[in-house]
């Protein structure tokens, strides 16, 4: 073959050891820290916001949105309440999910 170079017995062995790379890149990573167990937050939002918001079976109380880090259970009971709105009274299952983990509740004023 002419015109071709021939390449240096290195710089092959560093194409083949970039091309092979991706086989056993990652699959070697460990964590320094180990496994880590982070809580679900689920993030609970009303349309007005600053409405005060109570997980009845902790007797917690937020203000909305509230994250919260608990173990929060679909019929765990929820009451959300803010001058000039009818209260909510409902469990989490009742609260629409607008996305993973949030839920949204619209508050109805008084009339």
């Amino acid at each position: 073959m002419r015109g071709m170079k021939k390449l240096a017995p290195a710089t092959s062995l560093l194409i083949l050891a970039l091309l092979a790379m991706p086989l056993w890149g990652c699959k070697t990573y460990r964590n320094p820290h180990g496994l880590q167990d982070h809580p679900t937050i689920i993030r609970i939002v009303t349309i007005p916001e600053g409405a005060e918001l109570k997980l009845v079976k902790y007797n917690l109380l937020f203000t909305t949105p509230a994250d919260i880090e608990l173990e929060v259970l679909p019929e765990d009971e929820v009451l959300i309440t803010k001058d000039g709105y009818h209260t909510f009274r409902g469990s989490l299952a009742d609260i629409p999910q607008i996305a993973l983990d949030t839920y949204r509740v619209k508050l109805q004023p008084d009339r």
